[in-house]
Parts: structure tokens; sequence; C-alpha cells
């Protein structure tokens, strides 16, 4: 996870709202993570992720542009 949002931090460079650094991209990763993992079991599952997206609307209008027709 935290790869991920370390590439997407480097994609947005300066555009990226706060600015990020390095030591705040692990605890923004640590924060959403703890937020996601609602049984504090270690692992996201697939049914935690889902329900945190569903909360999310930003997050779903984001995927929803994602989505492509093959």
């Amino acid at each position: 996870m935290l790869a991920v949002v370390q590439a997407v931090y480097e994609l947005l460079g300066r555009a990226a709202v706060p600015p990020v650094y390095p030591v705040s991209t692990k605890d923004h990763v640590d924060k959403i993570f703890d937020l996601m993992d609602t049984n504090g079991d270690g692992v996201v599952s697939p049914e935690e992720l889902a329900r945190w997206c569903a909360r999310e609307p930003a997050l779903l209008q984001s995927l929803q542009r994602l989505d492509t027709v093959l």
C-alpha cells in the first residue's frame, strides 16, 4: 500500500494537496489502513475494502473515472 501511495504522490508532484513528504506518506498510509482494517487483524479483506470505498463518495467517483469498456 505504501509503494502505491508513494507512486501516486510522485505522479502528482507539486499538485498534491496538502503537500506530501516521505514521513507523512507512511503516516497517511498507516492511518488509512487502520480505518479500513475494521476487525484489527492486520489484513484488509476485500469486504473491508468494499465497505470503506462505499463510505467515501470522492473515492467512488475517482474509481468510476477509471472504468473503461473493453
